[in-house]
């Protein structure tokens, strides 16, 4: 069954593979100029495609955090909306709380009503038995008596009674119509107070379901601008590898050209060779420190050349070495020259110089007890015996 990898996994499959290759088709040492320059090429082209595939990932990683801030927006947007919408849904809970305490307290009015009703009802049936079984009529009142002013009080009673029978009705009528007008109010709260409940209920679900929508855009956004940041990360990776391989290369062609040949080393100065190279004491500091070249005397002015051919990398103060000169010989190998005089050197970064040629004078500049030349061989940065190099 065939292994099927995904894209990131491939490319860096291909670059893994094409490092090994542009790695192993050559020795340390190539004996083929046109094969090393051809894969010097074919590194700095690479690295070249890796460096715009980077860019391209760039240019995505800011269109993906463009996006999620975009869809950030929209949900803290709809997150203010449900906000909102909830604290409406409270003041209508509590409207609908107020509600059903008036509806509670109209049902205590409502039976108070009922009692006075029937009570008032009472009256009514009471005024209308007596209006049946006796006479309301004064006339008759008046007639039926012999005493005169028997007569006229059982009159100004018929009167008073008539009056109250009257306001009976007439409250019995309102308190009906009291009653009918608090259920019509309660049952106008209770249907108020439902619909706009239920109209709040359905906007909020709609907003929560938005506001779930736009979190899974946020959480696709974020996977975009991740992937994006991961692939810009991998492009710059590769372009950080081939411009190891571009170095590697560039340094065997520069030894193919410009080999170290240890029988075209000469002296670099003519004074003798007092302290050697390794551990020693050092004069100054006091400790037993690693001496890493050779000192050798020479009077305040004593010319110092050029060890072997090669290509000045520094000219100029360097620490406890004072001033300095360092030249690179090719295939990591350098030359350095410590302790010039002040003002005494006499080539520059960047000047080629063959062997013997003068590039400074002796002085005792730095960390040094008087005039005389630290010489210094080193094979990528590790520092050698130089009296392995010069004769």
């Amino acid at each position: 069954m065939p292994v099927i990898l995904n894209n990131s996994v491939a490319r860096r499959l291909i670059v893994v593979v094409m490092s090994m290759l542009l790695l192993l088709t050559s020795s340390a040492v190539a004996s083929d100029e046109g094969e090393l320059k051809t894969e010097i090429e074919q590194a700095k082209a690479a690295k070249e495609a890796a460096r715009a595939e980077a860019a391209d990932a760039a240019a995505q990683v800011d269109v993906a955090q463009a996006e999620a801030q975009e869809v950030q927006d929209a949900l803290d947007a709809i997150t203010e909306a449900v906000d909102s919408q909830e604290a409406h849904v409270a003041r209508v809970k509590l409207e609908l709380a107020n509600a059903r305490q008036f509806v509670k307290e109209n049902k205590v009015r409502q039976e108070l009503i009922s009692s006075t009703i029937d009570e008032a009802a009472l009256n009514a049936k009471r005024f209308a038995v007596d209006a049946y079984m006796g006479t309301s009529d004064p006339k008759e009142v008046w007639l039926e008596n012999s005493d005169l002013s028997q007569s006229v009080r059982k009159v100004s009673y018929l009167d008073v009674v008539n009056q109250d029978r009257g306001d009976s009705f007439d409250d019995l009528r309102q308190l009906r119509a009291d009653q009918d007008d608090a259920t019509q109010a309660a049952k106008l709260a209770r249907a108020e107070v439902k619909t706009l409940s239920e109209e709040v209920e359905a906007e909020l679900q709609l907003l929560e379901e938005r506001q779930a929508v736009q979190a899974e855009l946020r959480i696709a956004a974020q996977a975009r601008l991740d992937e994006w940041i991961a692939k810009q990360a991998d492009h710059l990776e590769d372009e950080e590898e081939f411009e190891a391989i571009i170095r590697k290369k560039e340094a065997e062609l520069d030894e193919l050209l410009n080999p170290p040949a240890r029988n075209g080393w000469v002296r670099p100065t003519a004074g003798k060779v007092g302290s050697g190279f390794g551990l020693r004491r050092h004069p100054i500091l006091g400790y037993s420190r690693m001496h890493n070249g050779v000192d050798m005397s020479g009077g305040h002015g004593a010319a110092i050349v050029a060890a072997a051919n090669g290509e000045v990398i520094h000219a100029g103060w360097y620490g406890g070495c004072g001033y300095t000169v360092v030249i690179a010989h090719g295939g990591g190998l350098t030359s350095r020259y410590c302790h010039q005089g002040e003002g005494a050197i006499q080539v520059s970064v960047g000047e080629r110089v063959t062997a013997g040629v003068r590039i400074g004078s002796v002085g005792s500049t730095g960390l040094s007890t008087g005039p005389h030349l630290h010489f210094e061989i080193r094979i990528n940065g590790t520092a050698v015996n130089p009296l392995d190099y010069i004769p």
